[in-house]
């Protein structure tokens, strides 16, 4: 057998390192997960400010909550597994009561009223909206020809990341979400949307959300009641630890072999 040369043998260092270096970190992507959250206020002033110095003020919504209903979003796949709704909404009470909102108590009246929805979903891609909003008067046309006719959008997927980001953003979702609407004591009155936040992952048709809920709703509440300039932001979350459990091996004799 040769002896490797010294450019060889160096070569040869420089690629175990490469494959291990990719190696752990196929592992650590395999042991996280990747939770996108998109947030936004519904009743934001629409006139953009001229100067920061005529900012408007942030709209203020009031903090004591109700949870008015919790529904699954009608899917096209099954989920994996059924979702417990009570566990679902004992976790965002949870995360609402950490980050300053507070359930209404009895005898009290709510200032918002939250709807809580879940599933799988094929969400809008944020990085065509403008695209999309032009496809209400142009029939037939595909958004991405509508891409390339807009001028905003083609510069935003040109930065760095946004065309991964906007092909991501395709793909069916497992979702969380929570919108606010204001609480109204006039029973025909109209119902006023106040702040809609979504939470969500890839590869809905192998992820069980019983298990991944909390993790999901964690990433999205500190942007409850909260505009996200961007079109979304990703939050990296360590996957809950699983287990298997291995009973007693028992030794089965192989089958007779069938005669005709």
């Amino acid at each position: 057998m040769k002896t490797p040369t010294p450019v060889l043998a160096l070569r040869l260092i420089f690629a175990a390192a490469y494959l291990c270096f990719f190696a752990s970190a196929a592992r650590a992507q395999v042991n996280e997960l990747d939770i996108g959250v998109r947030s936004r206020l519904a009743d934001k002033p629409l006139a953009p400010p001229v100067t920061k110095s005529n900012l408007p003020p942030a709209p203020e919504h009031g903090k004591i909550y109700g949870i008015a209903a919790v529904q699954i979003i009608p899917e096209e796949g099954k989920m994996v597994k059924p979702v417990d709704a009570s566990r679902l909404v004992a976790q965002v009470r949870h995360e609402l009561d950490t980050h300053g909102f507070h359930e209404v108590a009895k005898g009290q009246k709510p200032e918002i009223l939250l709807l809580v929805q879940y599933g799988r979903a094929w969400l809008w891609n944020p990085y065509y909206e403008e695209a999309q909003a032009l496809q209400t008067g142009v029939e037939g046309m595909p958004v991405q020809q509508l891409n390339m006719a807009n001028s905003k959008v083609m510069m935003r997927l040109q930065e760095h990341g946004a065309e991964a980001k906007s092909q991501k953003a395709e793909f069916e979702k497992l979702c969380i979400r929570v919108i606010a609407f204001q609480y109204l004591t006039d029973p025909k009155a109209r119902a006023k949307r106040l702040w809609d936040t979504i939470m969500y992952v890839d590869d809905p048709e192998h992820r069980d959300l019983n298990e991944i809920a909390a993790k999901m709703l964690e990433a999205g509440a500190p942007y409850f009641d909260k505009e996200i300039k961007e079109e979304e932001v990703d939050v990296i979350k360590p996957l809950p630890d699983g287990h298997v459990n291995v009973g007693t091996p028992e030794v089965v004799e192989p089958a007779a072999p069938k005669t005709r």
